[in-house]
């Protein structure tokens, strides 16, 4: 049976206003899975699960605007890029974005940041950890998966006019152009720099040296296969320390800041598919729930082989804003994730406004192996950009297109109309929904992260009523498939 699934939410306690929120339900089955958009629904075959949340209403937050530009890179390079990222600029001025940012730094923690220069962390190379923007209070401020919270309010609401999903695509990207320019360093947050505040990363005899993961100190770069190795122009000015981030810091950063979700920072595990929450898989949603991405894999996935020209035709027809790209260290090794793009699909262009001749991602990288700005650069008069967070094509001429793995969503479309209504009376939650064979099994956990579920009510019909108990609770609706 196919169908529409829909996850929704009551917010607020028993006698206040309530507002009702949805997401889709994760399914049990191996099809594509829906994610973190509060209005979206995903179709798939019959893993039939429904499920709905009871939490505290958000409150938004509204201040100025983001100013054009966040961070100039570090390196003091001349390199202009050719191309842009176009969005909406009623997007790109959302008047949440500048506070968003700014919790980052203010709410961070391990170390909170009035330590972050402190002598007593100079064994920490990696700098403090990003809080995850949530959309609802916590006082605790802290996951239970051990991760720092901090409630910025639900983000801002799409403009008149344009639907959810484009809304939320050109969110992320407006972010994330805010970060161009940002160098490459192994740091969980772009603008920690311990080298800038009394503290050197060479030598590291030195009494104030604060210690530095090393990176773009090569003094050749590898190409991609038959172009052997070219000197490397950034050796001395981006072999040092700096403020900056590296590739898969940089998604989750992105993602967090424009939509509040949570993705592990470390390469191995955000990059991995299927992997239980419990080995720390899964993103967290901006109201706190684990949530699972939709996968597209490579033809090579399984082996690692290089992917040959045009063998990603089919993937990139697929690919959508937003969506992250996940690249293999090496040809014929098998899974061996080493590094993450964000495709930009439409909104990526040349600086004239024109479509570029071939497909644009936004990547942190530090330029090994180097990837030319015009594709397959030698005698084309293309260019390396320093390393940093930068826009670059994905051709069959280099690493990205050669050594791409899959590709995984977060970004859905909104539904038409939901299949699960709630709605409270009294102290009573009420409950209907659409599709499913019965009989239908109501189940009820206080932890999605445990998933620990109990069987409160079986029904033949599809409608049920339950007791508000006043304590945050979650919901789902099993049906004979499950």
């Amino acid at each position: 049976m196919d169908y529409l699934s829909f996850q929704a939410g009551i917010s607020g306690q028993p006698g206040d206003n309530r507002g009702i929120w949805g997401r889709p339900n994760k399914p049990r089955s191996s099809v594509p899975r829906a994610c973190d958009s509060l209005t979206s629904v995903e179709r798939h075959q019959p893993s039939h699960t429904f499920m709905i949340s009871i939490r505290p209403l958000p409150r938004r937050v509204l201040t100025a605007a983001l100013t054009s530009t966040l961070f100039v890179g570090a390196l003091g390079q001349s390199y202009v890029s050719p191309f842009q990222i176009s969005v909406s600029s009623e997007v790109s001025s959302a008047p949440d974005l500048a506070t968003r940012v700014t919790a980052l730094t203010t709410y961070s923690s391990s170390p909170a940041f009035a330590d972050w220069y402190s002598p007593a962390f100079r064994h920490d190379s990696w700098g403090p950890v990003i809080p995850q923007l949530f959309a609802v209070a916590n006082p605790a401020h802290t996951l239970p998966n051990g991760g720092t919270v901090f409630n910025a309010g639900d983000i801002a609401p799409a403009p008149a006019g344009m639907d959810e999903l484009t809304y939320q695509q050109q969110r992320l990207l407006a972010v994330a152009s805010q970060f161009i320019g940002v160098p490459y360093q192994h740091h969980h947050h772009p603008v920690w720099n311990p080298y800038a505040n009394g503290f050197v990363s060479a030598p590291t005899t030195a009494p104030n040296y604060w210690k530095w993961s090393v990176v773009s100190q090569e003094a050749e770069l590898n190409t991609t296969t038959g172009q052997g190795k070219i000197a490397n122009p950034y050796q001395q000015s981006a072999g040092l320390g700096t403020e900056g981030i590296d590739c898969s810091n940089f998604a989750a950063l992105v993602y967090n800041v424009a939509l509040g979700l949570q993705l592990p920072t470390g390469i191995g595990t955000q990059g991995e598919e299927d992997v239980p929450a419990s080995d720390g898989g899964w993103g967290i949603s901006r109201w706190g729930t684990m949530i699972e991405g939709q996968y597209f894999n490579g033809p090579n996935a399984s082996t690692g082989a290089i992917n040959a020209p045009g063998s990603l035709d089919s993937l990139f027809a697929q690919l959508q804003p937003g969506d992250l790209l996940y690249i293999n260290a090496e040809p014929n090794r098998g899974p061996n994730i080493s590094h993450v793009v964000i495709w930009l699909g439409q909104y990526g262009t040349q600086t004239n406004g024109a479509a570029a001749p071939f497909p644009l991602i936004l990547s942190s990288h530090d330029n090994t192996p180097a990837v030319f700005d015009l594709g397959n650069g030698i005698g084309t008069g293309a260019n390396i950009p320093p390393p940093g967070v930068r826009i670059l094509p994905i051709t069959s001429d280099n690493w990205f297109y050669q050594n791409l793995h899959h590709a995984t969503r977060y970004l859905f479309p909104t539904p038409t109309a939901p299949v699960l209504n709630a709605s409270v009376q009294g102290g009573s939650l009420n409950l209907s929904w659409a599709g499913g064979t019965p009989p239908f099994a109501v189940q009820i956990t206080t932890n999605l992260l445990v998933g620990e579920w109990s069987t409160v009510d079986v029904v033949t019909n599809a409608s049920t009523t339950l007791p508000l108990n006043g304590t945050t609770s979650h919901f789902r609706i099993l049906d004979a498939a499950n």
